[in-house]
């Protein structure tokens, strides 16, 4: 079912995706711009959608085949976070993107920028999740993720997953 007051970008009006275009240029964030005036249609929630995304043959419940991360060189830890790289990350996340499955974006983290007190702790807590040393709830919580579901051009759906935005900068620093 669709939510109230959500509509598919292919069926909001023209103008309607002219000023969300508009306001992502306004903030400095063309490729989001040239996204929201090209980008695919959100599917309709419906259940037919909802058939699409449950389709066992196109979702296999199993793992293709183990998960397997390489050893790290001698010396070196498993995921060094460099302090300079996660916070440069962070000051260059993308703005006007929606909040993950915590309500928090990119613009709350940037905040913390602004105090040096603040932005170690924000370095510490990106270090902890990094060696996945942190409590198992926070884990849990870090591991959700919110779905939309985008209709491609034949017609299909195609589910993509939004993690916590804390998490994709943190992922993004290790990669």
């Amino acid at each position: 079912m669709a939510r109230p007051g959500l509509t598919p970008r292919a069926e909001r009006p023209l103008q309607q995706r002219l000023e969300r275009a508009a306001a992502l240029a306004g903030l400095g964030e063309l490729s989001a711009a040239a996204s929201a005036l090209t980008s695919a249609p959100l599917a309709p929630g419906d259940e037919d959608t909802r058939r699409q995304l449950q389709d066992p043959a196109r979702r296999p419940r199993e793992p293709y085949g183990p998960l397997s991360i390489p050893d790290p060189p001698p010396g070196l830890g498993r995921f060094r976070l460099k302090r300079s790289l996660f916070l440069g990350n962070v000051r260059g996340a993308r703005r006007g993107a929606a909040a993950g499955p915590s309500g928090a974006s990119a613009e709350h983290l940037r905040i913390m920028l602004d105090d040096e007190l603040c932005s170690g702790l924000l370095y510490g807590a990106a270090r902890e999740l990094a060696a996945a040393s942190v409590p198992d709830d926070i884990l849990e919580g870090m591991r959700l993720g919110r779905m939309v579901a985008l209709r491609k051009p034949d017609g299909r759906v195609r589910g993509l997953v939004m993690s916590d935005v804390f998490r994709r900068i943190v992922a993004r620093t290790i990669a």
